[in-house]
Order: C-alpha cells, then structure tokens, then sequence
C-alpha cells in the first residue's frame, strides 16, 4: 500500500523533476559564473515551493511559471537580446523579488524610525522614510536627469493638497 502511494507521487513529480533537471542544464550555458550561481539558487528556491504546494491548481500555476521562465532562459541562451535582458535584470535586480528587497533597504534603513503623519490621527498619509543614501541620491543633481528634489520635498511632498498642509486652515 505504501509502496502503491509512493510509486503514484513518483509519478506525479516525474515531470518536475524532469523540468529542474532541463533548467539547470539551461543555466550551465549561462556566459557568467554570477549569472550561473544566481539561477541556480532561484531554480531551487522555485522547485522548492513547486514541491512544498499541497494544492494542487497552486501547484501547476507555479509549474507554468516555472516552465515560462526556463523558455525565457533557453532563449536567452541562443541569443535572444530581449530574453538575455531580461535574464541580467532579474539577475541584478533591476525587476524581480530581488529588486524589492534591495528597495526595501533603500527606503528605510534598519534603524531610522517611521515619520510622524501629514495628517493627523491618519496613519495612511505617513510620508515615506528615506534612508541617508536614498535621500542622497533624490537630491543629488549628479544621479538625477530632472531637477533634484530638496531637502523640504523629502519631509512633505510638493504636490500636496492646501487642505493636508500642517500650517493650513484647512487642517483638523
């Protein structure tokens, strides 16, 4: 009975093993060793999550995903410019989770504390808190194409209405 059991889920997870096994053949080929070892840590996270997942319509969604990004990669592997693109911002964070979490430490640092609201009593109009580099960089002429911002618009927009100004009659 056991063993009936096992041979079923063999069977089931026959094709996802098969499709790790052709992403990491795919990943090989990659032109860099950064490049390499990135996929191959993401491959893994992936897989993991495809065998972690019980619910089986979750499951094929995560497999489809999967298999997207392994085409995306075979592509960029045979010289696809749009594809290796994609590849390298991924990889260095310029989209994907990766560019979230670097975003996150640039927005707030570990140890800056949340800013006091615009609006009193509403804890959604908080303005964002900037770490030093990030705020370094909005109001450095040297990293923008546009007028930097100054050190007034980082603590209120400018865009913000009369009636949300603190030193407005308007306020509550």
């Amino acid at each position: 009975s056991t063993r009936e059991t096992a041979g079923k889920a063999g069977n089931q997870l026959r094709p996802v093993f098969s499709l790790y096994r052709s992403y990491l053949r795919e990943i090989r080929q990659l032109p860099h060793t950064y490049l390499q070892q990135f996929f191959r840590l993401k491959v893994s996270d992936d897989f993991r999550a495809v065998l972690r997942t019980s619910n089986e319509t979750l499951s094929s969604k995560k497999i489809k995903r999967v298999s997207k990004d392994l085409r995306s990669l075979r592509a960029a592997n045979q010289g696809d410019f749009t594809a290796f693109r994609n590849v390298l911002d991924i990889a260095y964070g310029r989209k994907g989770p990766l560019w979230w979490d670097l975003l996150k430490l640039l927005l707030r640092g570990p140890t800056s504390p949340r800013p006091q609201p615009i609006i009193t009593g509403n804890e959604r109009s908080r303005p964002p808190a900037y770490s030093q580099h990030l705020a370094t960089l909005l109001t450095s002429t040297l990293s923008r194409r546009t007028k930097p911002l100054s050190a007034n618009d980082l603590k209120s927009p400018p865009t913000l209405q009369d009636r949300a100004k603190l030193s407005s009659k308007h306020v509550v």
